[in-house]
């Protein structure tokens, strides 16, 4: 009898596939790790050979797990976006009238109500907010990363200064001369 490339977690070109076995073994690994174990103390557990192919193979079930989540959220995040967007469209396409304290419609000489800009301005950097965030959400925006170079020493020393400076007695106040505390 011979067995398939599922039972194996092999496919014919050596590529790994997931079967029930690697699935369990991952789900133990996720929990060993929320518990505190090392990633040497998971591969000697569950058998990965190695703490590199331990701490590789929880990395991967952590982005298989997360990135479904996230692109859900996304998806929300843009559906709602869009609803906004459309409505600040409606607002501005309206072209709203000014409306008076009183809550009476402002009227040009003609008797034609006036426009509020305003609320039109408004719609529009709505709009324009809205294609921002969607853009950030889409990923038209990548992510940066700075770097900060500093020797550790000269950190540890500034450290070091401002905790002397906290050990240092405190002096009472002292008031110039001729005031007095009131």
């Amino acid at each position: 009898m011979s067995t398939t490339s599922l039972e194996v977690g092999r496919r014919k070109r050596g590529q790994f596939v997931k079967t029930a076995d690697s699935v369990e073994r991952d789900r133990q690994a996720l929990e060993m790790v929320g518990r505190g174990y090392s990633y040497r103390e998971i591969s000697d557990a569950l058998g990965y050979g190695g703490a590199a192919n331990a701490k590789r193979s929880v990395d991967k079930v952590l982005v298989d797990i997360l990135t479904p989540a996230g692109e859900e959220a996304r998806a929300v995040l843009l559906a709602q976006n869009a609803a906004v967007t459309r409505e600040a469209w409606l607002v501005f396409d309206a072209n709203p009238p000014v409306v008076t304290v009183g809550g009476k419609v402002a009227t040009d000489q003609n008797g034609n109500p006036v426009v509020d800009h305003g609320l039109k301005l408004a719609a529009l950097d709505r709009i324009h907010r809205g294609l921002a965030e969607r853009a950030k959400l889409l990923g038209a925006y990548p992510a940066t990363r700075v770097e900060v170079e500093q020797d550790s020493r000269e950190v540890h020393e500034k450290i070091a200064v401002l905790l002397q400076s906290f050990m240092e007695p405190v002096r009472p106040l002292e008031l110039p001369a001729g005031e007095e505390k009131g």
